[in-house]
């Protein structure tokens, strides 16, 4: 017994016992089969205008992560992260190969300073 029930909710369904105030009875259950309707992917804007061996590493890393969450019908976002003191030029060409490759909009492609 991890927590006793603290109330009974008047809901109709057997499932709306709350334990103390933090979780309901099957919670973990129903989450634990559950998958994410987005992942995003947080690259460095560095790395992906870099030299060709990391924009290779960074192609590999990005259709890993497309062939780990297609197949669950899980959307991806690309995320370029920058450093707001280091000024990054990237190339609209690399941006749209990223795009191609895993098969997302331009709306999926978000800029981050950070």
């Amino acid at each position: 017994k991890v927590v006793s029930p603290r109330k009974e909710r008047s809901g109709t369904d057997g499932n709306s016992r709350s334990y103390g105030s933090l979780i309901k009875k099957g919670w973990i259950e129903k989450q634990a089969k559950k998958r994410p309707a987005v992942v995003v992917c947080l690259l460095e804007k560095k790395y992906v205008a870099g030299d060709p061996n990391s924009w290779n590493d960074t192609c590999r890393t990005v259709d890993y992560i497309y062939r780990v969450v297609q197949p669950h019908g899980t959307k991806l976002v690309l995320a370029l992260v920058e450093d707001p003191e280091e000024y990054v030029v990237l190339a609209e060409e690399q941006i749209y190969a990223l795009r191609k490759r895993i098969y997302i909009d331009s709306g999926a492609v978000v800029n981050l300073q950070m």
